[in-house]
Order: structure tokens, then C-alpha cells, then sequence
């Protein structure tokens, strides 16, 4: 094996066009199946950094009475604590809310975080202990607004303290009340949801102090079904299956139902395992649907490369037929050149993987940058690890064998004296009629690859194209959110009549309003108007919460 490494790196070199132009091709191929293979991992099939997340199971609220709505929900909380206090299956139940923004000021530095609201045996059900310090202890949560503690994520960790080990202990500003940051998480945790990924966690019982709900109700008391508030998520007894727990949970829903029919009327639970609750199930097919176009589109653009390298080696192999006819005359068995020539190819794909895996960098470096396509918020950890590296290596070596199997077979089966007079008439015909059959294949998938390309560029103008039903023309969404930053009711009115009062005094403005929600989008937003270029009239709107 040795020997045969090192004459083909011998071969290689001698040939630097024909090697650096299948290099590329490899590299292009492997490197694009190298990247879309880590999106598949980081959103399909990576697990959460949790201790046994094959035990841990997402719990959902299903609501028979809103079939036309969105019939499976989150769960009240006063719910949760009945699943959690009568169940027998569960060795631990947890619950969490995501907060998007979370006003936080340390210092004279003041941003939006996200935050997340959990019980306090939320890590403690994940497995998961701090990197720094500690997480909740049971005491923390039981009584209302008693406990102002907050775990940190290690990027906020690193953001806003520098990575300094002395962070725990230390105050921090939340929505105008101070916080004792007790622990840092690990770099490597995550969420058990892709779109849930909170920088910083305090207790279900600071609620109240964090993130207070516009109408007053009462989330950790009130039993109203537009409190559907927390995900719940359970840990398995050993010995005890899915089903088992499902069934468990049907009964406790039951007893729920007939104890609460105002809130619980035709309303029981369903359990996920968490490998398919890491994405909202009405969104699971639309990603899936969008990765795998993905996957088949480079899989066309590696297939093209290995036709194409093939092809070149089979050329390659017409050139050096005097060379292996001298190896057979020698004494070289056939399946000695055979063996050889498969080395140069695995060598070639290497080479191209080696190249790839910095194009896949690139690569993913490019996509974490375009506007994801799944309609939902994901956040994607595409890190190159041992998982994606083992996929890369695999890959080449398949790649290897597909582009050099039959050139390296054609190129052992030369004939031998016509070979070392002129260079084999009667095996050209051979091999010229295979390039123009793997000619004819390239063709083929890069029209495939053309026309799917051209479509969809064609399916992205006519979304452009596609008109709301009212005039977006000079019109500017601005968004405020008050709320978050804690203001009243009586001076976050004030705030709003003063802005629309200076807004409508801007030379151009044709108009101003307010709007709870602007379609399409839920976004609270304020729109400005620029005038028209050509006559210098306003046209549009502003609107504004």
C-alpha cells in the first residue's frame, strides 16, 4: 500500500494540470454536499447536548375545539403542575417559555436578550450542570417574586463579562429590576428546540417581575386557555415506554377535563420524543421538503464532477497505456494495476475532500448569512465536527471508487502488443465510446441542474411580483417596543402622541397612524413617507404602534 501511495502521488505530480482540474471538480462536488450535509445534521439530526436525550419528551396541549385553528398548543401552567405532581412516569417534568426580549442593563451597557422562563428543575430534567457556579435550587421557584437569581448562557457570558470567572454573583438589570447572575452554561448546551436558544434564564416564580402580561391576567394563578404558555418537557422513568407515559398523561388529562371544563373541555396531551420536538411540527415537512432539494442538488453537482473526472481519467488512461501494457509485460498482474490505479483516484478524492471541507467552510459561512427559507426562527449551530468529518471521508472514498472503478478496469484490459507498437487502435474505439456515454451524462444532469436552477430563480421573481393587496410605495415600517422597555400604559400613550405629532411636522408626510398589527406580519411597527421623487407629492402613510 505504501508502494502504491507513493507512486501515485509520483503520477499525480507528474500530470499538474489534469490533477489540479480534478481536485477542483472533487472539491466543488464534496464541498457542497460537505456543507448542505452539516445544515441537515445541525437541524435533522444532531441531538441536544442533554444528559440521555433519547429519555427526555415534549408534552402538547391538544384542543379538539379549534380544528381550524392551530389545535395543537402549550400548556396552562397550573396544568403543568398537576402532570408534575400526580404523574408516575416521569422522573422529573419541567417547564419553559421563550422571552424574546428581555430589556438587560449591565452597567451603562443596556441590550435585548432573549430570555427564558423555566421551572426550577429545568436543567436538573435536562442533565445538565453549570460550567460556572450552579443552576436553580427547588427553593427558588416556589414562592412569587422571592428569588431575582439568573443562569447565563456562555455566549452572553463571554459577551458581556469577557469570559471573566468572576461573573457569578454579579448584578445585572432586567426589565428595571436587579438579578444575581448564579451560574454560566456550558459552550456546547443547547436547547432542546432550534428556535429556542435563550441567552439568559431566570425562575417561572419572577414571571410577574419580567415579563408581566399586557391584560393583567395572571399566568401562575389564572386558569384562562390564552395562558397556553409553557412547553413541558419530561424525563422517562427507566423501564417505561412512550406509550406507557402517553397513556398515563391521557388519564391525568381526563381527570383535568372533568375537574375544569370551562379551560380543559376536549383537551388532552400528546408526547413527542425530543429528536421530533426540536422543530414545530407544522414546520417539520417544509424544512425537511427545503433540505432535501438542497441534498439533490449537490448531489447532481458531485455526480457532474465524478462523470467529469471519470472521463478524464479514462482519457488519462489512453495516454498511459504504453506505461501500464511495460507493467503487464513485466510481470504485473492485472489486478496489481488495477489496485494501482484505484489508489491515484482515492488520492485524487482526497485531495478534493482536503480542498472541500475549507470550501464547505466557506460555504456555510455564505448561507448563515442569507434569510433562512423555513418560515421559521432557527437557530443553527453548523459546526464541522467528528459527525460531519466522517460523512466528508466516507464520501471521498465512495467518490473515489464511483469516478475511478471503470476507467481503472478499462485501463488494466489494454491490449498488449498493439499497446506497445502505436498505443492501441482497437481499444480506442472502446474507450472513446464510454467518454461520449459519460459526456452525454454530464449533459444531462447539468441540463437537470439548469432547468431546476432556472425555475426557481423564475418561482423567486413571481413572489416579488406577487402584490399585497395595498400600495407599499415610499412607505416606512418603524418598530417600537415599549413594553419591553417598561413603560406604562399612561406615559407609553404620551410617548405615542408625541412622536405622531413630530412625524406629521416632517415636510413630505402625507399621514401618520397607529396600528396594533400590520399585515402580513404581527410586527408592532411605525411607517414614514418619503416623497415622490418626480413631483415632489408625499404618497403613503405612516403607521405606528
Amino acid at each position: 500500500m505504501l508502494s502504491d501511495l507513493r507512486n501515485g502521488f509520483r503520477m499525480l505530480l507528474k500530470s499538474p494540470g489534469f490533477t489540479t482540474v480534478a481536485v477542483l471538480a472533487l472539491a466543488l462536488g464534496i464541498g457542497a454536499n460537505t456543507a448542505i450535509f452539516s445544515l441537515v445534521d445541525a437541524v435533522l439530526l444532531r441531538q441536544p447536548a442533554v444528559e440521555d436525550p433519547d429519555r427526555l419528551v415534549e408534552l402538547y396541549s391538544y384542543d379538539s375545539r379549534a380544528p381550524f385553528e392551530n389545535p395543537i398548543q402549550w400548556t396552562l401552567y397550573q396544568d403543568y403542575v398537576y402532570y408534575r405532581d400526580h404523574n408516575q412516569v416521569f422522573s422529573g417534568l419541567a417547564a419553559s417559555r421563550l422571552h424574546s426580549e428581555f430589556p438587560l442593563r449591565l452597567g451603562e451597557r443596556v441590550e435585548f436578550v432573549r430570555g427564558g422562563i423555566v421551572s426550577g428543575n429545568y436543567f436538573d430534567v435536562l442533565g445538565v450542570k453549570a460550567l460556572l457556579g450552579r443552576t436553580f435550587l427547588p427553593e427558588e421557584d416556589r414562592t412569587a417574586g422571592t428569588h431575582p437569581v439568573a443562569v447565563i448562557s456562555y455566549s452572553l457570558w463571554h459577551r458581556l463579562f469577557d469570559s471573566d470567572s468572576q461573573a457569578v454573583g454579579k448584578q445585572l438589570i432586567l426589565k428595571g429590576h436587579s438579578f444575581t447572575v448564579i451560574g454560566v452554561m456550558p459552550k456546547a448546551f443547547s436547547e432542546t428546540s432550534l428556535n429556542w436558544s435563550p441567552e439568559i434564564w431566570v425562575p417561572i416564580m419572577m414571571q410577574p417581575q419580567v415579563a408581566p402580561t399586557l391584560r393583567g391576567l395572571d399566568p401562575l394563578n389564572e386558569r384562562d386557555y390564552r395562558l397556553r404558555w409553557f412547553a413541558v418537557t419530561g424525563r422517562l422513568k427507566p423501564r417505561v415506554s412512550l406509550e406507557q407515559a402517553q397513556t398515563a398523561l391521557k388519564t391525568l388529562a381526563r381527570q383535568l377535563e372533568l375537574t375544569y371544563p370551562k379551560t380543559n373541555q376536549g383537551v388532552t396531551i400528546n408526547l413527542l420524543p425530543m429528536s421530533e420536538a426540536r422543530i414545530w411540527m407544522s414546520s417539520r415537512g417544509r424544512i425537511a421538503s427545503t433540505l432535501g432539494i438542497l441534498s439533490a442538488l449537490v448531489g447532481l453537482v458531485l455526480l457532474i464532477a465524478c462523470a467529469n473526472v471519470a472521463n478524464l481519467q479514462l482519457a488519462r488512461a489512453w495516454v498511459r497505456q504504453r506505461e501500464i501494457a511495460v507493467r503487464l509485460s513485466l510481470g504485473a498482474s492485472r489486478r496489481r494495476v488495477l489496485r494501482q490505479l484505484l489508489t491515484e483516484s482515492l488520492l485524487l478524492s482526497l485531495l478534493g475532500a482536503t480542498l472541500g471541507i475549507l470550501l464547505a467552510v466557506g460555504l456555510l459561512r455564505i448561507l448563515s448569512t442569507f434569510e433562512q427559507p423555513f418560515q421559521v426562527p432557527i437557530e443553527l449551530n453548523t459546526r464541522l465536527d467528528g459527525r460531519v468529518l466522517s460523512f466528508t471521508l466516507l464520501l471521498s472514498l465512495v467518490t473515489g471508487v464511483v469516478f475511478g472503478l471503470v476507467p481503472a478496469w478499462q485501463a488494466s484490459k489494454c491490449q498488449l502488443v498493439t499497446a506497445l507498437k502505436e498505443g492501441g487502435a482497437s481499444s480506442g474505439y472502446r474507450k472513446s465510446y464510454l467518454r461520449s456515454g459519460l459526456l452525454i451524462f454530464q449533459v444531462i444532469l447539468s441540463m437537470v441542474s439548469l432547468i431546476g436552477a432556472g425555475l426557481f430563480v423564475k418561482d423567486i421573481q413571481r413572489l416579488w411580483a406577487i402584490h399585497p393587496g395595498f400600495n407599499t410605495d415610499k412607505v416606512l415600517l418603524v418598530s417600537f417596543n415599549l413594553y419591553a422597555l417598561g413603560y406604562s400604559q399612561d406615559k407609553g400613550l404620551r410617548f405615542y402622541q408625541g412622536v405622531v405629532e413630530k412625524v406629521r411636522a416632517i415636510p413630505g408626510v402625507k399621514s401618520v397612524s397607529l396600528a396594533d398589527e400590520i399585515l402580513p406580519s404581527y410586527s408592532q411597527s411605525l411607517t414614514l413617507v418619503a416623497p415622490e421623487p418626480e413631483t415632489g407629492k408625499p404618497e403613503g402613510k405612516l403607521v405606528m404602534e
